[in-house]
């Protein structure tokens, strides 16, 4: 899985940017409801879409104490 940083949320049609480690931008469509917060880690897998490289499968990062 690749991590990355959600960098811009667009609550109207549920999707938004993710920043990789590469600061390479990977769009995605939030379908599931994550509650996603701006700057907040992320995994995530990508997979060819019509419209380019999405972010799919994106899960929280859990930081443990």
């Amino acid at each position: 899985m690749r991590r990355g940083k959600i960098k811009s949320i667009c609550l109207t049609n549920r999707s938004g940017i993710i920043i990789d480690e590469n600061e390479q931008t990977i769009s995605f469509n939030r379908l599931e409801d994550l509650d996603l917060e701006l700057n907040e880690a992320v995994f995530f897998e990508i997979e060819m879409k019509e419209n380019g490289l999405e972010a799919v499968n994106i899960a929280k990062m859990q930081i443990s104490p």
